[in-house]
């Protein structure tokens, strides 16, 4: 696959579907090295690609069909809808494979921005419904990162993730309707109330 031809909105797509993909351990952990290293992104793609091929039992058909998702069209005949999709704002990985293992159990595709700007550009690309926002970001920051979001996407959801030595007052009434602050490790019973509120699903 020549990930040259792709749009940069369809690159972090296909990076968050690699990072979906199961692996044997050793693979994880190289995969996890991959993701943190000083890489672009697309020297990361072509690097997990290029992992994938040495994998047993890899083939051109697997490569194929992660490339299929993302042509024209999709969903095709005979395959499932277009999942809604979620914008993961951390700079490490764990939040967002976390969350893309239950991601069928919210109908929705995580997607990884590194920081505020790469965040609020996959919210415009993506059209994402949701943005689970795990940066370490003051109370008013916070409140400035939504309403920035809402600009670029006016229907998107949001959830900060905080440890509880930083959670605040009551949130801005405004947001309320829209924002939910969860308290960090990260419970997923708590997220999926969150969704089901934010998303009706």
């Amino acid at each position: 696959m020549d990930i040259r031809r792709l749009s940069d909105a369809d690159k972090y797509m296909l990076y968050g579907l690699l990072l979906r993909k199961k692996r044997p351990p050793d693979a994880e952990l190289r995969v996890l090295e991959i993701m943190r290293g000083p890489l672009s992104l697309d020297q990361k793609i072509d690097a997990i690609l290029a992992l994938h091929r040495e994998l047993p039992g890899a083939s051109a058909e697997q490569e194929e069909e992660t490339a299929e998702l993302l042509r024209p069209g999709y969903p095709a005949s005979g395959r499932r809808k277009r999942r809604l999709r979620a914008v993961v704002a951390d700079p490490y990985p764990e939040v967002t494979r976390l969350l893309a293992k239950c991601s069928l159990r919210w109908d929705l595709e995580f997607v990884q921005g590194e920081d505020v700007k790469q965040a609020l550009y996959l919210v415009r690309k993506l059209r994402a419904h949701l943005v689970v926002c795990n940066l370490p970001l003051p109370p008013e920051e916070r409140a400035e990162f939504a309403r920035e979001c809402r600009k670029r996407q006016s229907q998107v959801r949001l959830i900060f993730l905080a440890p509880p030595a930083l959670e605040v007052p009551a949130p801005d009434p405004a947001l309320q309707d829209w924002c939910r602050l969860l308290p960090k490790p990260i419970n997923l019973n708590q997220v999926s109330e969150a969704v089901r509120e934010l998303l009706g699903s």
